[in-house]
């Protein structure tokens, strides 16, 4: 099956992070006498993160071989960051012109914190995210500013947003029923 887990949208082109997967699907969204028309759907279920393929991260994180797709960013419509669970990198991706998509190097200057990446938003001020901790304590770690700005926010918060027009943050719930 699929298990969406991390979402992200910009402009008309969205990406869902398949968790079991791991892989993403990438898209587009359109709205058709006011219902919403998924367009261009691609599953993408590898990388080439040096000459040859894999299933979506360059190395294996555990010794049982579990590598779940947590988070991804857009930065634009041919450059991806990627998460996994229990790490604390973000894997940049590029689509080359053959349609594969490629990690790049790129130290990023965000990787590293407190856990987990569960969610991250990227606009061009910079990066917000999601991280929790093996206790389940979520903060928010914005890096929009040179000074670093974090906050707890309530567990179950694997969703994030940035409005636009005043840049506040919004974090979005994850609701499960018993």
């Amino acid at each position: 099956g699929f298990q969406p887990l991390g979402i992200a949208i910009e402009g008309s082109m969205f990406v869902v992070a398949d968790y079991f997967g791991p892989a993403f699907v990438v898209g587009t969204i359109a709205m058709e006498d006011g219902v919403p028309r998924l367009d261009d759907l691609t599953r993408v279920a590898g990388t080439i993160p040096r000459r040859d393929t894999a299933r979506m991260f360059p190395n294996v994180l555990a010794s049982m071989g579990v590598n779940r797709m947590q988070a991804v960013i857009i930065y634009n419509n041919s450059h991806l960051g990627i998460t996994r669970n229990d790490d604390k990198e973000i894997f940049d991706i590029k689509l080359r012109s053959d349609g594969a998509w490629e990690h790049v190097s790129v130290s990023h200057p965000h990787s590293g914190g407190i856990g987990v990446i569960t969610s991250a938003v990227w606009t061009h001020d910079g990066l917000v995210t999601i991280e929790d901790d093996r206790n389940g304590d979520h903060v928010c770690r914005d890096y929009r500013e040179p000074e670093l700005k974090e906050h707890k926010v309530p567990a179950n918060r694997y969703g994030i947003d940035i409005r636009k027009r005043d840049k506040a943050i919004f974090t979005i719930a994850d609701s499960r029923g018993d």
